[in-house]
């Protein structure tokens, strides 16, 4: 307990040293430009004026983009953030009601390339799909809705990525479980599913935990 709490006072530390190292590098770039000249602007040649006007110019574009990089890194980690990886029996092991709500029998809907479709009438809370009819996710369904849970099943050698933020209409949805129905890595091994889930599946605004297992039918 006592390391963990070292480490995140670590991580802590780091990260406000990064941002102090940035500030005053930020802060030698831009006073330049806001500092009175010490020609007044009546005594300015036209090439000193021209000088001037570009340093402020390009202090401006300075700051427009470290904003837009920053946002954009902020988002990033926050997406990152979103997601938790965990292999598929392990996430259950303590919790019946999880297992059940995973890899028990449910309502379920069923998503392919040749359409999409439900068994019995009542409200689905899981989705089964394949691989390579993924897009169909991303359409306009209200079956949709109430999901609680996507099945993605890969069959073979491709990797079709997986976008969190296009299931807008998953506003239930806390699970998303990857079946790997070959032996992706090689001789039943597991040890490469999770940089290959990681790869799959991009963040969005929604958190989602992310499950995978290797099922192989003897």
């Amino acid at each position: 307990m006592g390391t963990h709490t070292n480490t995140q006072s670590e991580i802590k530390k780091t990260k406000y040293m990064k941002n102090f190292t940035l500030l005053k590098k930020l802060e030698a770039l831009v006073l330049p430009c806001f500092s009175q000249d010490r020609i007044s602007n009546r005594e300015m040649t036209i090439g000193q004026k021209t000088k001037h006007c570009q340093r402020l110019i390009g202090c401006v574009v300075l700051f427009l983009t470290l904003g837009v990089i920053g946002n954009a890194n902020a988002q990033i980690k926050g997406g990152a953030q979103n997601l938790t990886f965990s292999q598929g029996r392990e996430a259950v092991e303590n919790s019946y009601d999880l297992e059940r709500l995973l890899f028990g029998i449910q309502p379920t809907f069923y998503v392919n390339t040749e359409g999409m479709w439900q068994i019995s009438h009542e409200v689905p809370v899981v989705v089964e799909c394949d691989a390579n009819a993924i897009a169909s996710l991303y359409m306009e369904n209200e079956a949709f809705k109430n999901i609680k849970v996507i099945h993605i099943n890969i069959d073979n050698s491709g990797y079709p990525e997986l976008d969190v933020m296009s299931l807008q209409r998953f506003d239930n949805l806390e699970y998303i479980n990857i079946n790997f129905r070959y032996s992706a890595c090689g001789d039943k091994s597991q040890a490469c599913l999770l940089p290959l889930v990681q790869s799959m599946v991009k963040p969005g605004a929604k958190s989602i935990k992310v499950l995978y297992q290797l099922v192989i039918f003897e």
